[in-house]
């Protein structure tokens, strides 16, 4: 697909191409332009979080403590002073009045072998809880990581037939345009694709920033790494666990409510794919032919293109839908650390 944006499109798109590029600067200054896969993204968001290392550094803590729970106590050093003055002429002298004593010695408990054994079991359970917060955690956190990168990466992928719509609109302004001068066609035509146009630009300039809010809420993981372009996604037909796993423990993740979603979004796919899509794109050539052959109105054409450009979209929600789902389901248990 070739685009040309002469004439009245000109001036806007550019500005609105020059705002764009202002906007996405800082970040894209920053960091190189190799593909950012998602495993890669989860790898450093757990390299970069505060809150992973400090739950690292608890399960240190309560690990180090388990052994030293079944040993006797380590011996206390005990020092005092009785009878120190604390007025008069020897006011706070331990070595000028004989009632002055001064005293040292060391003190050591014998906690029986049972309560010892207690104690050690105790600290083997607070480190098991601290190991447990830190999967928990883990897993947390490549949720999140995972849901904001694929958020990113289908909402460029919905900018995409908002581009081709304004490129194709404008094309067909020029087309329209020459005729009229040529005395052929009536500007009626004309002011409605240059309305349809404008209104595709406003599309495109609102998704340039849900793609921006949606880097920089990955930046708030990744940093400067937000910034390069992302790889192709993984596949969200298949999940790290087996569904036998995932469907285990049911009643102890209500929130797997979202595998039926998971499901749905699955069969809504394969359906835009097989059925929506084509017939779509059928329209479109169908209603161009009319038009062409003088069988048939713009307006036929104008809805024929927006009614493409919203199945397109849909299907990019439909995926979306489904990652979501995925994200959710693949990151619910936890996974092994990433290497």
């Amino acid at each position: 697909m070739v685009f040309a944006f002469p004439g009245r499109f000109a001036r806007p798109l550019a500005c609105f191409c020059i705002l764009g590029l202002a906007v996405a600067a800082p970040l894209a200054s920053a960091a190189g332009t190799e593909p950012l896969p998602l495993t890669e993204a989860l790898k450093i968001g757990e390299k970069t979080s505060p809150r992973l290392a400090a739950q690292g550094a608890a399960l240190a803590a309560a690990t180090e403590l388990v052994p030293r729970a079944r040993e006797l106590p380590d011996p206390k050093l005990r020092i005092g002073v009785d009878n120190l003055p604390v007025n008069g002429a020897d006011r706070l002298r331990y070595d000028a009045d004989f009632m002055t004593m001064r005293r040292i010695g060391v003190m050591q408990d014998f906690p029986n072998a049972e309560k010892r054994k207690l104690r050690g079991e105790r600290a083997a359970l607070e480190r098991d809880v601290e190991s447990a917060n830190l999967a928990a955690q883990r897993a947390g956190l490549r949720r999140e990581i995972a849901l904001t990168w694929l958020e990113l990466y289908f909402a460029q992928q919905a900018r995409a037939p908002l581009v081709e719509l304004v490129g194709e609109l404008q094309l067909q302004l020029d087309t329209v345009s020459a005729a009229i001068a040529a005395g052929r066609q009536n500007t009626a035509d004309a002011l409605a694709l240059r309305g349809a146009g404008v209104a595709a630009q406003d599309r495109v300039i609102e998704q340039d920033r849900t793609i921006e809010r949606a880097r920089y809420t990955l930046a708030a993981w990744l940093r400067d790494d937000a910034s390069r372009p992302l790889a192709n996604p993984p596949d969200t037909g298949v999940f790290d666990h087996p569904p036998t796993a995932l469907l285990a423990n049911l009643h102890e993740h209500p929130e797997q409510r979202i595998y039926a979603d998971w499901q749905t979004a699955g069969v809504r796919t394969e359906r835009f794919e097989k059925l929506l899509l084509p017939l779509a794109r059928e329209r479109v050539a169908a209603a161009l032919a009319a038009y062409r052959g003088g069988r048939g109105e713009l307006g036929a054409v104008l809805e024929a293109r927006r009614a493409e450009t919203e199945t397109r979209l849909g299907f990019v929600q439909t995926q979306l839908e489904r990652a979501r789902a995925w994200a959710k389901l693949n990151f619910l248990l936890p996974h092994e650390a990433l290497p």
